[in-house]
């Protein structure tokens, strides 16, 4: 079908990428099954080069004669100058450094990221996933407390076929790619607290994921601190993040500004590696734009190493420059965002909690706020998933906290890496942290997760006020 459509493209390269999901949602709200649903959607996006100029279209009619106008359409898009390539700056922002990638290209098939037994749970499974998920309520429930969570699972199919007339030669490649991912949370509180213990699994494979063990986690965890979230004074804290929160708050840095991302150093503890041949990562052999990925080193101890781009980002800064880094994700017509697909956070060995007299142990973050995108000011709420600690200990909820802070202070502040980092599969988050891949929303947001695996960090006097 995406063949059909580049044929009958009239650019210099067309890129046709098609997106296809299966998804489906079950959530548990003070013990009870609330919802249970699921959805099915199609995207048809369409890039053309003509004469210098960039033109995009999108369609949700995934037929022949569909792809067909739709690359008429970026055609039209492209010549009636909807983006033209500026004029390339003498240093052009968020360069890519010379040094080339780490490795070569991924392999296909690194490993198989779709099961279809997961698959299958994405459309005819509402019953499994309530029953999995009324077993953390009726544990909870033995316990005298309330649970809440949920049961995600998906299955994303891409394509993308890429002609190039340049030169007068044609070029042509195509590229196929499917994945399931699940993501299963539980959050179990007193009744009435704001305070709540959350645990989460994901994987690409359901049957990885032990549901029991999760509930015995949070419940254990809230027993271990129960009571009601208490106030704590504003001030400089040794702070823990769990690999949550790490993740949250790292993933902030692709919101920097191209100029403010060249100054990013950290401490040595930080190495972030944007590396799909992870085997636990996506396993995706190639970006939106249909180049290959290859794993990238973005900071290695501390030290910048390489940026990540897009081609269609060199073609706008950079006419006749260097190629992307295989790291163009989705678009919708506006513009094409280029970011990191498969973060890994490179662990230590460290038991972290045991080593804060005092301070403050953060399982999850309210949404992080960018104020100043120079200075990487950011602000997020505690949103009652903290806890103080003492003596080693985490020992009581605490709630109503801000922290607000440079990003780039934070990435000097990290004294030590936990052992053990955390897979995501790129469920986005709603705000109190926990990780929701709703059926209704936006297909493309679905496809443009950030994954990866991260670990706990301890950050040394990071800056808390009481709000």
């Amino acid at each position: 079908m995406l063949r059909a459509g580049t044929a009958a493209s009239r650019g210099d390269r067309t890129v046709m990428t098609l997106l296809a999901r299966d998804a489906a949602l079950t959530r548990l709200e003070n013990n009870e099954i609330g919802e249970n649903i699921v959805g099915s959607r199609t995207l048809v996006m369409a890039r053309v080069e003509a004469g210098g100029w960039l033109g995009w279209a999108s369609t949700s009619d995934a037929t022949v004669a569909g792809v067909r106008i739709l690359a008429e359409r970026a055609y039209q898009s492209a010549i009636q100058g909807r983006l033209a390539p500026a004029t390339a700056p003498a240093t052009a922002p968020d360069a890519p450094p010379n040094a080339p990638p780490d490795a070569t290209p991924v392999a296909r098939q690194v490993h198989d990221p779709f099961s279809p037994a997961t698959a299958r749970l994405a459309v005819e499974g509402a019953r499994e996933r309530a029953d999995d998920l009324a077993t953390v309520a009726v544990r909870a429930r033995r316990k005298g407390l309330a649970a809440a969570g949920g049961y995600s699972v998906s299955a994303l199919e891409m394509a993308v076929a890429t002609v190039s007339l340049r030169g007068g030669a044609g070029q042509s490649s195509d590229d196929y790619h499917r994945a399931t991912r699940v993501a299963v949370w539980s959050r179990v509180s007193d009744p009435g607290s704001v305070a709540g213990s959350p645990a989460s699994a994901y994987s690409q494979d359901a049957r990885d994921i032990d549901i029991t063990v999760l509930a015995e986690q949070a419940i254990a965890r809230c027993q271990a601190t129960r009571g009601q979230a208490g106030r704590l004074a504003g001030g400089r804290y040794d702070v823990v993040l769990e690999p949550a929160a790490t993740r949250r708050l790292f993933l902030s840095l692709r919101r920097l500004p191209p100029t403010a991302r060249r100054q990013v150093t950290a401490s040595g503890a930080v190495t972030l590696v944007d590396d799909p041949s992870d085997p636990w990562g996506a396993a995706q052999a190639f970006d939106f734009e249909g180049a290959a990925k290859g794993p990238l080193t973005l900071i290695a101890g501390g030290t910048p190493r390489h940026t990540i781009s897009d081609q269609a980002w060199h073609m706008t800064l950079l006419p006749g420059g260097a190629t992307g880094t295989g790291a163009a994700r989705g678009t919708d017509g506006i513009g094409t965002p280029h970011g990191a697909g498969d973060l890994l956070f490179s662990a230590g060995t460290a038991e972290l909690v045991a080593k804060v007299e005092r301070g403050l142990l953060v399982t999850r973050l309210g949404p992080v706020q960018l104020l100043d995108g120079q200075t990487g000011l950011v602000a997020t709420a505690i949103l009652g998933s903290a806890f103080f600690i003492e003596g080693g200990r985490a020992v009581r909820p605490v709630a109503g906290l801000l922290w607000r802070q440079s990003l780039y202070d934070v990435l000097q502040d990290v004294r030590e890496v936990g052992g053990v980092p955390h897979l995501f599969l790129g469920a986005v988050e709603n705000p109190a942290g926990d990780p929701v891949d709703d059926p209704r929303r936006n297909l493309l947001a679905a496809a443009n997760y950030a994954g990866g695996r991260f670990p706990a960090v301890l950050i040394g006097g990071a800056d808390f006020t009481d709000r």
